[in-house]
């Protein structure tokens, strides 16, 4: 997994229209065949606005909960805070220089997607394999833009799920809940936070391939 290591084919459309055709038919051919092109665009549009929005809310909403518990940030553990003293506003560019690349990366990954396939037919197990091998001679030439088509999908997934957790962890520490407390005193559950964009990473591979061999599956069609 050379990428953890370190972190449609889009078809294409020749429309041949006849010399003499008639105005009305060339329309109708064009209907048909911009279609499954449409589709393709609107499933990006979806999925690219989805993952944006998300991660604006999950950011949002964590800033907006953490001033509820201490507007002056003196109970926050986040080490930008506890160590080197960042207030509202080196949190707010923090939180900014995370969002805008990743919203880059994330359009890469749906728009400009790079393909990374073997030549000849290979099952699924052998497609992960090929992926992240040294010895592909794809990754040698391309690895920049292959390590970019793989966080583009893997980072802005694991920001809003770790940002789910905060929402969580801090919409518990809001409410004083006592069993979370208990938890966060005796068993400091909080390291999770920590812990998890990695966990997630790792888990999130495994999607990512399975995209990529169905994209790589349809290109042989």
């Amino acid at each position: 997994m050379w990428v953890i290591k370190h972190w449609f084919s889009a078809s294409t459309f020749v429309v041949k229209i006849a010399t003499f055709t008639k105005p009305e038919n060339v329309g109708c051919k064009c209907k048909k065949t911009d279609k499954p092109l449409m589709l393709i665009k609107d499933r990006r549009h979806t999925e690219f606005l989805s993952l944006l929005t998300l991660l604006i809310l999950t950011r949002v909403a964590d800033g907006i909960l953490t001033y509820k518990i201490t507007p002056d940030l003196s109970r926050e553990l986040n080490p930008l805070v506890s160590i080197f003293g960042f207030g509202w506003a080196g949190l707010i560019i923090v939180a900014l220089a995370i969002i805008i690349p990743t919203v880059i990366l994330s359009y890469y990954n749906i728009y400009k997607p790079f393909d990374n396939f073997p030549d000849k037919n290979t099952a699924y197990s052998e497609f992960k394999k090929f992926y992240f091998n040294a010895a592909n001679p794809t990754l040698k030439s391309s690895s920049g833009k292959i390590i970019i088509h793989t966080l583009g999908y893997i980072v802005p997934r694991v920001f809003i799920l770790w940002g789910i957790w905060v929402i969580i962890h801090n919409y518990f520490v809001l409410t004083d809940a006592p069993t979370y407390k208990y938890l966060r005193i005796e068993y400091k559950i909080w390291i999770i936070g920590y812990l998890l964009p990695s966990i997630l990473g790792v888990l999130l591979s495994n999607p990512f391939l399975k995209r990529e061999y169905t994209r790589y599956i349809n290109a042989k069609r």
